[in-house]
């Protein structure tokens, strides 16, 4: 596709992919078992939507400038894969 060209373009399609499969995952309630305590993922999972959170504002203030969209679209794609663990 000629969209694809664009710079940075792929970085965001992959972020996007990346929330797509995540997703259905969800939607398939295919949620991975852990050992620890409530409290300890409750304290992680305030400290991932903290991370996306500036991630995801990162991507919307760089959204009309294509290579810092590139930078925070990969940004955004490694913190979303790190918080999934």
């Amino acid at each position: 596709m000629t969209i694809d060209c664009l710079p940075g373009q792929s970085d965001v399609l992959n972020s996007i992919n990346s929330i797509e499969i995540m997703s259905k995952r969800i939607d398939n309630g295919d949620f991975p078992r852990s050992g620890r305590p409530y409290g300890e993922l409750q304290t992680a999972l305030s400290g991932a939507v903290v991370q996306l959170n500036q991630a995801t504002s990162d991507v919307v203030q760089t959204a009309t400038i294509p290579d810092q969209l590139a930078t925070s679209s990969r940004h955004f794609s490694q913190v979303f894969c790190n918080t999934q663990s």
